[in-house]
């Protein structure tokens, strides 16, 4: 955390308005989403930054550029996608030292379905042996023997999904869970 500090205005104390920006709090370390913060971790840093600096939501802060009266050392907290841990673990770590978030929520999942990036790395955990096989539904072969491995695949099977149409990434998922064994 030290070493990102001075990005964030510190120890100068400028007007500058700094934005932190996540997508998920996970209750504990994910080995699948190496990129997402976990419970304790975001309980550090929001405590940090609620002493250290002058936390404000985002429409807040517009309001203060607007103004030019925006605080020394101000900063955002924000989550983008609107993932359910963001109000069932996230949250209560926010409500214990003050702090307000904002969270732009991703519409299209309100009504339970996921992102296809987290559908393939729920995919790649179920998998039972050392060797992911779908080269019948035309996604190679991969090995996943080791978390390492585990998430190359993660990495390459997103690739290969990313930038299909909407309905045919979908048929595509619909063809790797029913090739998993």
């Amino acid at each position: 955390m030290l070493a990102g500090l001075s990005l964030l205005g510190w120890p100068r104390g400028e007007s500058a308005l700094s934005i932190l920006i996540y997508h998920r709090v996970l209750p504990s370390p994910d080995a699948l989403r190496p990129g997402e913060i976990d419970a304790a971790r975001f309980e550090a840093q929001v405590a940090f930054l609620a002493r250290y600096f002058t936390l404000m939501t985002v429409s807040d802060a517009a309001a203060a550029l607007r103004e030019r009266r925006l605080p020394r050392r101000a900063a955002c907290i924000t989550f983008d996608d609107g993932y359910a841990d963001n109000w069932t673990v996230a949250h209560p770590i926010l409500a214990r030292h003050g702090a307000r978030a904002t969270v732009f929520v991703a519409t299209g999942y309100l009504n339970g379905g996921r992102m296809f990036s987290d559908t393939v790395i729920e995919f790649v955990r179920r998998v039972p042996g050392p060797v992911l096989d779908l080269s019948a539904v035309g996604m190679g072969v991969h090995p996943v023997a080791t978390v390492e491995e585990r998430l190359k695949a993660v990495s390459a099977l997103q690739v290969q999904l990313k930038y299909l149409a909407p309905d045919e990434r979908e048929a595509q998922l619909r063809r790797m869970l029913a090739a998993l064994p």
